[in-house]
């Protein structure tokens, strides 16, 4: 399977930036939906999987734009990997 083979379903999964601050956590990002590994052909999907970075708190952690750039590149990597079914160990 080449790279562009198994990325290529990303744009089945929009991401989504949002300047509100998730309630009691410092979440970075969060992947809404099921992973690809759950999926099944015999369930209704139930909406849209969709990955949320979270700015004010991407924000709050980096001091320079060049570490927000870097923090966004492992925070989009990170939920997408919980996109295609990786737990926390895995990533």
């Amino acid at each position: 399977m080449t790279l562009w083979e198994y990325f290529g379903g990303l744009y089945l999964c929009p991401t989504v930036i949002n300047s509100i601050l998730p309630p009691k956590k410092l979440l970075l990002g969060l992947f809404h939906g099921v992973p690809m590994t759950k999926k099944s052909v015999f369930e209704l999907p139930a909406g849209p999987d969709y990955v949320v970075l979270y700015q004010k708190n991407i924000e709050a952690v980096c001091s320079t734009e060049t570490e927000i750039r870097a923090q966004i590149r492992r925070t989009v990597i990170h939920e997408f990997g919980h996109y295609f079914g990786m737990d926390e160990e895995q990533l």
